[in-house]
């Protein structure tokens, strides 16, 4: 499961942005090059340091950049349980079949064990939120710096 942040709806503050010479536009891919980067820095903090590490260790910075100036940032989780982490679980049960086929039962593991349920720990989506907040603070900063200005913010 890939967990995935896409920021929508900054149509004019993307249009904007490309508006800006080639200094500025640095210096907004740097901004939001930055806020991805903090991001996943805070993610992995508030990840616990499970047996495998999985989680903290799948945890990835994706940068576009465009030929136009244009730069888009993704924060990827590649954990295999990184939704279940983040959204939960029903109670389950141990059904016998674990992905390593040749594994045997673990002791007092049988069919039909209740292996619980696990709890909603919602982190990446307010992190990615309060980031996203800040870099568009900044980016609008950029812009107005140059003199331009953006009339609608997303909320």
């Amino acid at each position: 499961m890939n967990a995935k942040l896409e920021i929508k709806g900054l149509d004019e503050l993307r249009a904007a942005l490309k508006k800006l010479p080639a200094d500025l536009q640095r210096e907004a891919a740097v901004i939001v090059q930055a806020q991805a980067e903090q991001m996943a820095v805070d993610v992995v903090g508030q990840y616990p340091m499970g047996p495998t590490g999985n989680l903290r260790a799948g945890l990835r910075v994706v940068l576009n950049i465009d030929v136009v100036g244009g730069v888009k940032a993704q924060v990827l989780s590649t954990a295999p349980h990184a939704y279940i982490y983040e959204h939960g679980s029903e109670p389950r049960a141990y059904t016998g079949q674990g992905r390593i086929k040749t594994r045997k039962n673990p002791p007092g593991w049988k069919v039909g064990k209740s292996t619980g349920s696990m709890p909603k720990r919602k982190l990446f989506v307010p992190i990615a939120q309060l980031r996203r907040r800040v870099m568009v603070a900044a980016l609008v900063d950029v812009i107005e710096r140059a003199g331009l200005s953006v009339t609608t913010l997303p909320a």
